[in-house]
């Protein structure tokens, strides 16, 4: 086994046939990753929003065409959006502050026009009295963002491509991508294989993740991937920036200088941070919880209460079921941390809806020790 120094200046790979069959599997994957991550440098090029901030009482909601358009008053010939995007209307009937209205109201935008013409007629009397002011994102004539006018803007695009420039610096290659309208997200791996324990071979890699119309904080974590089942675990945020800050000026005359501004304050920031993923510190950090994850054990009554706070209930059938299985092949030996936290990881693999995959592999990267001494 290749041992990894505990100085916390370098570190080594491991060597064998297993990691060498795993090294070959992740060539595989860098390669097959190509479009998906060109999808999302299309994405980010191409849906640069509309903005507009509008007071509140100043938006009038209508039914158009078996759908749910939003207007500014006063100025009939265009409405702000043709088309609501779910993320924003999530964002909408959220900002009424009305207790129980969102269920309600996704239910009425489902349903007939006279349905959604009453969900409009409610939207309108809450707005009419509403003091605040909003953000409008637009793309292509979609609402996708809904925000206060207090929301700091930044061009992805630039951020994006800083990251990868990191990433070439430290020799890691795309691996993944995903472009979900409201969010992105960008994975690199180092291309080369490491051991905390015998036997358990892991890679590492960093991700970027960024949404302009508030779907997400921006991010940028350490992921690893495990040999067996490409289970994947985002570890944590080490930069986690939240959109707070003074409010816009009622002029978006300077609104590009600002977005410009926000834009390269966290492109600085991106370079300060980009060893705490991939820098040998970080890695040996990485696999000394990974070797402490493998000794911790885990009842079955702190399975229950972590199931049932973060997910469904055939989500958490799913987990204990596996988790509790004899197979060692999808998930390490052993009833520990290092298992469950797998456990959640697979399962994340297994669900259809991108978004949802994302969130379970964060919240696979939250069960394991935050004392990563080893």
């Amino acid at each position: 086994m290749a041992m990894v120094h505990h100085s916390g200046k370098d570190y080594e790979v491991a060597v064998g046939e297993a990691a060498a069959n795993f090294q070959r599997r992740l060539e595989e994957m860098i390669h097959a990753s190509v479009p998906r991550v060109e999808k999302v440098i299309e994405q980010v090029q191409k849906d640069i929003p509309d903005d507009t901030l509008v007071n509140g009482n100043r938006l009038e909601f209508t039914e158009n065409d078996n759908r749910l358009t939003i207007w500014k008053k006063g100025q009939d010939e265009e409405p702000i959006a043709t088309a609501i995007h779910p993320h924003a209307f999530g964002q909408i009937v959220a900002r009424t502050g009305i207790p129980n209205f969102p269920a309600y109201a996704r239910e009425l935008v489902k349903g007939e026009p006279w349905q959604r013409e009453l969900l409009a007629g409610n939207l309108n009397e809450v707005y009419d009295h509403s003091s605040g002011r909003f953000l409008t994102r637009v793309v292509r004539g979609e609402l996708r963002g809904f925000l206060s006018d207090s929301y700091k803007r930044m061009n992805t695009a630039p951020m994006l491509d800083t990251f990868m420039g990191l990433m070439k610096q430290y020799g890691a290659r795309p691996v993944d991508g995903f472009a979900l309208q409201t969010k992105e997200r960008v994975r690199a791996i180092l291309p080369m294989i490491f051991e905390p324990y015998p036997g358990e071979y892991l890679a590492f890699g960093a991700q970027f993740g960024n949404s302009n119309y508030g779907d997400g904080a921006f991010e940028y974590s350490q992921i690893s991937m495990r040999a067996w089942c490409t289970n994947f675990a985002i570890s944590e945020d080490i930069l986690h920036k939240i959109h707070l800050g003074a409010k816009l000026p009622d002029n978006l005359a300077f609104s590009q200088r600002t977005i410009d501004l926000n834009t390269q304050a966290v492109q600085s920031a991106l370079k300060d941070v980009a060893h705490l993923a991939l820098g040998a510190p970080a890695i040996n950090g990485y696999l000394a919880m990974v070797r402490k994850a493998n000794e911790e054990k885990v009842e079955p009554a702190q399975i229950n209460t972590w199931v049932k706070k973060n997910l469904n209930k055939d989500e958490g059938e799913r987990v204990k079921d596996v988790f509790s299985s004899a197979d060692v092949e999808k998930l390490p030996p052993g009833q520990t941390s290092w298992r469950f936290s797998n456990a959640v990881s697979w399962l994340a693999n297994e669900v259809e809806d991108e978004h949802r995959k994302l969130e379970l592999q964060e919240l696979a990267g939250t069960l394991l020790p935050k004392d990563k001494a080893a």
